[in-house]
Formats: structure tokens, sequence, C-alpha cells
């Protein structure tokens, strides 16, 4: 069986510190034999008394990297709880992943995926208080961003002899529109969309805060215009720069209309589309 090999280097306190990538002539960054995303963050070190909580601020997923995924890693000398969850307001929270942390060991959430706007991690401790505690973050966006070295045996795959199946070799699709588009106050712009997957993503982002709305529908087939049904709402921005939600297809030829509904032209970043497989 597999068994992971995490490097916790220590920090003035003799606490395990940060594990990130390597930089030369500074003693508080190592090379993580586990290396995830470039690199895991360490949240916290300070050790939690009995029962005492650790809730991580809540995180904005939107930035100039839409963040698709999240990993927790946690280490203590007393048993606890690590806990993945999501938010759409900040206030309301539910429970995406949870793991239970033995004494000593290395807690390993995986990659949890996430659906709503916001996340953080929290950890339980239990019932004794603790000496050693460090809680670390990894953030990923894409499928293929996981790159381990050391410490794991050597997977193997046995492929049959008529190959694997084309379900086995897909993988996420996610693709940019509308880069330095400029719409116009009071304007539309259109995109037809083929889509390969069963659900779409859509995340928008803007040069400035502005009211825009994103609206979509679906195209006859063998026209380009002509729709199935009225347009719904996807993602209406007041008075901001970003957002995303994911939507569950009923056609493979989506219409999206980008109407911006403020007073003055906007210039939009782009438009990322993603096809879930």
């Amino acid at each position: 069986m597999a068994k992971y090999n995490f490097l916790f280097p220590l920090d003035a306190d003799s606490r395990a510190g940060a594990v990130k990538p390597f930089r030369e002539g500074e003693t508080d960054f190592v090379v993580p034999n586990m290396n995830v995303s470039g690199g895991a963050e360490l949240l916290t070190n300070l050790p939690l008394k009995a029962t005492e909580v650790f809730n991580q601020y809540g995180q904005d997923r939107l930035g100039d990297v839409l963040i698709s995924k999240v990993r927790g890693f946690a280490f203590a000398d007393q048993a606890g709880s690590l806990y993945v969850e999501e938010s759409d307001n900040m206030n309301s929270w539910s429970t995406v992943k949870s793991l239970d942390v033995s004494e000593n060991a290395l807690g390993d959430t995986g990659w949890v995926y996430l659906s709503k706007r916001y996340y953080r991690f929290r950890y339980v401790n239990g019932n004794l208080e603790q000496s050693d505690f460090a809680l670390y973050q990894s953030l990923g966006a894409g499928e293929q961003d996981v790159r381990v070295s050391g410490g794991l045996e050597t997977p193997s795959l046995e492929i049959p002899a008529d190959g694997l199946p084309i379900k086995a070799l897909k993988t996420n699709i996610s693709e940019s529109f509308l880069e330095e588009e400029t719409i116009a106050a009071g304007d539309s712009v259109y995109l037809n969309i083929d889509a390969v997957g069963h659900q779409l993503g859509l995340a928008v982002y803007l040069y400035e805060k502005t009211n825009l709305s994103i609206r979509m529908t679906y195209i006859i087939p063998g026209t380009s215009n002509y729709t199935l049904k009225e347009y719904e709402d996807v993602i209406v921005l007041e008075n901001n720069d970003r957002d995303a939600q994911k939507v569950d297809l009923l056609s493979a030829s989506p219409r999206i209309m980008l109407t911006n509904n403020g007073e003055t032209d906007v210039k939009v970043k782009n438009l990322v589309v993603t096809h879930f497989l």
C-alpha cells in the first residue's frame, strides 16, 4: 500500500512550517516530497486546545484564475476532524468533504471539487489538547495539475487487450471567449457554443464593476439564431466584476447572450466556458 512521506520543516518555535517551492538562500522554504500544484500553503501551525475549532476565513474562488478544486492536509499529535466547506454567501456553509485525522499521521482530503463561490477549511480538535499541529491547503484550477515525486509506490494500470474505454480518456475542457470585447451600454453580444458534455460552466471576468447579465437558450439544429425556448438567466452581476455558475444542458447547441445593463461601456477580460464531460 502506498504511503505518503511529507516533509514538515520547523519554524522558529519548532513547529511545522510552510511547505512551498524552494528559494535559494531561504532556509524557511523546502521542497516537499509531495508536490501538489507547486506546493502546499500553511494555513496555521498554532496548536489547538481540547475541542477547539480552527475556521479559515471564507475564500473567494473567483480571481485571475478560477479555483475549481482544493485539497487539505492536516497533521497533529492528537486526533481531530478536518472539513472542507463551501457557501454562496459566506453566511450559510455546507460540508463538501470531511476527514477523520488520526494522531501523528498526515490526513489528506484528496482533491475536492467545488460548486459554490466561497470555500473554507475547518478543523475540529478532539478531547485532548494538541502540542503539534499543522494545516495546509493546495489549490487547483484544472484536471491535470497533480505532480507527485517520492514517497509513493509507482502506480500500475492493467490495460485490457481491446484498449481503454473512451470514458476513461475524458477530461473536462475549458475555452476562453470574448477576450477584450467591449459591450456598449444597453447592448448585447451573442455566442453560439458546440457543447460536448452534460453540463456547462460559465465564468465571466470584467475590468470594472458594473451591471451585466448572462442568459442562455438553445439553437434549433440547422439554424444560426432560431431558438428552442426563451432565454434564462445564468449570471446576473449587480455592481460586480466577476461570477461563475454551472448549468445542466438540455441541448448540444446552447446560445449565450451577454447584456450590458450598466450606464457606461464595459470591457470583458474573458468569458470562460467549461464543458463538463
